[in-house]
Formats: C-alpha cells, sequence, structure tokens
C-alpha cells in the first residue's frame, strides 16, 4: 500500500469515526455483541483551534465479556493535550511557512487564546548597556 492509499484509508477512518450514530457506539469493539449499556462519562478538556474546550466522553459497559469502553471522537486523538486541527495547524505553518519548530511552537499558543504573542525574553541585553551619567 503506497502513501496515497494510506492517506486515503485513513481519511477514510475519521469519516466513518465522525458519521457513527449512538446505535453504533452500542456495539462492543471487543466481543462485537450490542447488549450494552452506559457507564458514565470522563471530561476531557483539549485545546482546539477556538481554545480550551471541557468535552464529556460517554463510557459504556460490555454485559458479555464485562469490559468498559469509551466513545471516539475524530477531532480527537488519544493521550493527547491537542486535538487534529491544533497538530494540523502546526505542521502547516512549520512546513509552508517557512518557520523553525521553535518559532512554530512560539507562536501557535497565541493562535490558540487569540492573544497576541509574547515578544522573546531579552537575556543578559540591560547589563550590557553602558551606566548613564546622570547628573
Amino acid at each position: 500500500m503506497n502513501i496515497i492509499q494510506r492517506g486515503a484509508a485513513f481519511l477514510q477512518s475519521l469519516r466513518d469515526l465522525a458519521g457513527r450514530s449512538a446505535w453504533d457506539w452500542r456495539r462492543c469493539p471487543s466481543c462485537g455483541d450490542t447488549l450494552t449499556r452506559k457507564h458514565g462519562t470522563y471530561p476531557r478538556r483539549p485545546w482546539l483551534l477556538g481554545g480550551r474546550q471541557e468535552l464529556r466522553i460517554q463510557r459504556h459497559w460490555c454485559h458479555r465479556c464485562r469490559g468498559t469502553y469509551s466513545e471516539q471522537s475524530a477531532l480527537l486523538l488519544r493521550g493527547s493535550w491537542y486535538g487534529r486541527e491544533v497538530r494540523r495547524c502546526a505542521l502547516d505553518h512549520w512546513q509552508y511557512g517557512g518557520t523553525s519548530v521553535r518559532r512554530t511552537a512560539a507562536l501557535l499558543p497565541a493562535l490558540l487564546v487569540a492573544q497576541p504573542r509574547r515578544r522573546p525574553r531579552r537575556t543578559g541585553a540591560r547589563w550590557a548597556r553602558a551606566p548613564s551619567s546622570g547628573g
């Protein structure tokens, strides 16, 4: 499978994940049984392009295998603080903006919270100035 086919398969898996209904989430990924029940939620606070948002992730419990699983979202990555759109924005900025990884990492928080970017700290500059002769 070449890179184009892998990219198309990945995009199709995201579309399938985003198009799942509540009934589709009733099927257990381990055993395939639909005899499940809701088993609470847990919060996630990922960084998205609109800022940090609180999302509630629904959990399910399977009667047959007695296992739990959670619903997945096409926007979130497992174990990541940032959503897919933020990672894509960072990669696009680094690749097509012609900047360094460090500059992209410094600019990205300003894009997420829509505030002006802080100026880099000038270390040692005030110590290098000559003392003023004030009279």
